[in-house]
C-alpha cells in the first residue's frame, strides 16, 4: 500500500504508483485532482501538493493499472484508505496523464511524540529528511517563534522543557537563539545545521498555545468577517448550506462577544482561499465551540468558496481597560479578546484613536495619547495593526484595520495608552463623516447626553465649536440630521450670548428637563482649521 512518484528527476514529482501484492502499479489519473495529490504528498511526508495534467499520455499496455476512480477527501492518511474501484482496476482508459508536485520542504517544522498536535519535539526538515532540533540553550522565546510558525498564536509558558533522547534521529541546529520576534526559526541566529556535541543529546520540545480556533477576515472590524476556523494545522472557511443565527450566535460566544448580529452568507467578507473545512453545520445555540456542533466531517463539503459565511457580533461592553496607570482614567490599553487580555500596536495610532478608547469607556474625551508603552508592556498582543479611526466612532473594534496581522514589526515596547478625561460639560461630536461634524453630546453627571434642537441656532453651534477648539462654525442641523442618539437628553431651549465659551453657561431650561426625542437632536459642522 506505499506510494512513490516516477518520471521526474526531483523526488517530490511525478506520476504516482502504488505497492500492491508485491508489485508497483500505477493509479488511474482520471479522476486524480488536489484533493488526492494531498494525500498522496502527506503520505510521502510532505506538507501537501497539487495535480496537473500533462499532455504525454501512456498506453494501457505499458503499466499496470491497480486503482481507479479514486476519490479522497484530502484528510486521509492514505491513499488506500480513499475510495475507489478497487484494486487491479480494467476500466481506467489513460486518456490523461497527471503528475502530482509536492510542496517544497525545506526548513518546515513540525511537532512529534507530544500527547496531541500542539506539544512535542520540534523537528525540521533539511536535505530532504526530517531531524530534531538541539535543545542547548533552549527556551521560551525559542518556542514562542516554533508555534507561531506552526500557526498558533504562542507558546505556553509552562513550557515542556528537554527531553532525553529515545531514537536515532540526527540532530540539527546547536545553540538558537531568538528574539522571539522572528517569523521562522531558522531566521534566528544557531552554531550551524550538523550538530557534533548535542550536550546529553537533549532534543528541544514546546507546547503551544491552541486556544485560538476561530477568526473573523476580511470585515471593517474585528467585530465582523468571514469565519474562519483553525483545524489540522490550517485554517479554513465554512460553507453556507443551513447557515443561520444560531450557528452565528456560536461563533460570536466562542470568539467573547456577546451575541451575533447578522449572519451572512455568499462572500460578502470575500471567498478565501485554501480549505472549506466545514458544511451543513446545524448549532443548537447553547454550544460553547463551533466544532461542537453536528456537521457532516472535516472537509466533507459540497460548495465552493463563493458560499463561505461570515458574521457580525455585538461586543459585550467591558471589554476594554486601562492597566498600569495613576488611576482610573489613563493607562495601558487593553481588550479582553479570546479569553485573555490583549495590548495593542501604535502603528498608526493618535488622537482620534485614543478619543474613541475614552468614549468606549464613557469619559469626556482623551487628554493625551502615548504609544512607547510608558504605562509598561503587556503580555499578550492583539492581533490588529494600523487601527484607523475618524474619532466620530463608539466602539474601537468599529474602526479599520489591518486584522489578524500575525507578522506585524510590533514589539511591547510600542504598547498604546491613554490619558482620559471626565470634565463635567465636555462636549463630542458624533455621528459624522469627519471629527469636526456630528450630533452634538455633552457630559453631565458622569454621563453623556444630547440637546434639543428647540430655538437652537447658528450662534449656540458658534459656542460649540469654539469649545471645541474650532474657529467658527460652518452649518448648524435640526432633527437629528446625524443619527440618533440613545439614553438622557441633557439640554434644551438652549441659548447663549457671544461672553460664552461652554456650552453649560448658555441658559437652558435645566439639566434633563425637555420636551423632546431623539428624532430632535441637534447637529453641527465646524471649520476644520484649528485655532
Amino acid at each position: 500500500g506505499g506510494v512513490r512518484l516516477t518520471g521526474d528527476p526531483h523526488p517530490s514529482k511525478g506520476r504516482v504508483e502504488i505497492y500492491h501484492n508485491g508489485t508497483w502499479g500505477t493509479v488511474c489519473p482520471d479522476s486524480l485532482g488536489d484533493a488526492e495529490a494531498q494525500v498522496v504528498c502527506m503520505e510521502l511526508g510532505y506538507a501537501g501538493g497539487k495535480a496537473s495534467i500533462v499532455n504525454t499520455v501512456r498506453s494501457k499496455d505499458d503499466v499496470r493499472i491497480w486503482m481507479d476512480d479514486v476519490h479522497c477527501t484530502g484528510l486521509e492518511s492514505r491513499l488506500q484508505n480513499c475510495s475507489s474501484n478497487g484494486w487491479d482496476a480494467q476500466t481506467c482508459h489513460l486518456s490523461q496523464d497527471v503528475v502530482i508536485t509536492c510542496d517544497d520542504m525545506e526548513g518546515q517544522l513540525r511537532l512529534a511524540g507530544g500527547k496531541n498536535t500542539h506539544e512535542g519535539r520540534v523537528e525540521i526538515y533539511h536535505n530532504d529528511e526530517w531531524m530534531t532540533v538541539c535543545g542547548d540553550g533552549w527556551g521560551y522565546q525559542e518556542a514562542q517563534v516554533v508555534c507561531k510558525e506552526l500557526g498558533y498564536i504562542g507558546a505556553n509558558t509552562n513550557n515542556l522543557g528537554f527531553r532525553n533522547r529515545q531514537g536515532t534521529m540526527r540532530l540539527w541546529m546547536k545553540d538558537v537563539q531568538c528574539t522571539g520576534h522572528e517569523s521562522g526559526l531558522q531566521e534566528c541566529s544557531y552554531n550551524g545545521w550538523d550538530v557534533q556535541n548535542c550536550d546529553d543529546s537533549h532534543d528541544a520540545t514546546v507546547s503551544c498555545d491552541s486556544g485560538r480556533t476561530l477568526r473573523l477576515v476580511g470585515g471593517d472590524g474585528l467585530t465582523e468577517g468571514r469565519v474562519e476556523i483553525y483545524h489540522n494545522g490550517l485554517w479554513g472557511t465554512i460553507c453556507d448550506n443551513n447557515w443561520n443565527s444560531r450557528n452565528a450566535h456560536v461563533v460570536c460566544r466562542a470568539l467573547g462577544y456577546r451575541t451575533s448580529i447578522k449572519h451572512n452568507v455568499k462572500e460578502v467578507y470575500g471567498h478565501g482561499t485554501g480549505q472549506i473545512w466545514m458544511d451543513n453545520v446545524n448549532c443548537t445555540g447553547q454550544e460553547t465551540q463551533l466544532d461542537s456542533c453536528s456537521f457532516p466531517a472535516w472537509g466533507q463539503i459540497v460548495c465552493n468558496h463563493r458560499d463561505v459565511v461570515g458574521v457580525q457580533c455585538e461586543p459585550h461592553s467591558n471589554q476594554m481597560r486601562l492597566t498600569g496607570g495613576n488611576g482610573d482614567t489613563d493607562g495601558r490599553i487593553e481588550i479582553f479578546y479570546f479569553g485573555e487580555w490583549q495590548s495593542i500596536c501604535s502603528d498608526s495610532w493618535d488622537i482620534r484613536d485614543a478619543k474613541v478608547v475614552c468614549y468606549q469607556l464613557g469619559y469626556s474625551t482623551a487628554i493625551n495619547s502615548s504609544s512607547k508603552a510608558i504605562y509598561g508592556q503587556g503580555l499578550r498582543r492583539l492581533q490588529i495593526d494600523n487601527i484607523t479611526c475618524t474619532g466620530t466612532e463608539t466602539e474601537l473594534l468599529s474602526c479599520p484595520s489591518t486584522r489578524w496581522n500575525l507578522t506585524n514589526n510590533c514589539h511591547h515596547s510600542e504598547d498604546v495608552g491613554v490619558q482620559c478625561s471626565d470634565t463635567e460639560g465636555q462636549l463630542r461630536l458624533m455621528g459624522g463623516r469627519d471629527i469636526n461634524e456630528g450630533r452634538v453630546e455633552i457630559y453631565h453627571s458622569g454621563e453623556w447626553g444630547t440637546v434639543c434642537h428647540d430655538i437652537w441656532t447658528i450662534g449656540e453651534a458658534m459656542v460649540v465649536c469654539k469649545q471645541l477648539g474650532y474657529s467658527v462654525a460652518i452649518k448648524f442641523h435640526r432633527k437629528s440630521f446625524y443619527g440618533q442618539g440613545v439614553g438622557q437628553i441633557w439640554m434644551d431651549n438652549v441659548r447663549c450670548k457671544k461672553k460664552h465659551s461652554r456650552l453649560e453657561d448658555c441658559r437652558h431650561l435645566g439639566w434633563g428637563e425637555h420636551n423632546c426625542h431623539h428624532s430632535e437632536d441637534v447637529g453641527v459642522e465646524c471649520e476644520k482649521a484649528v485655532e
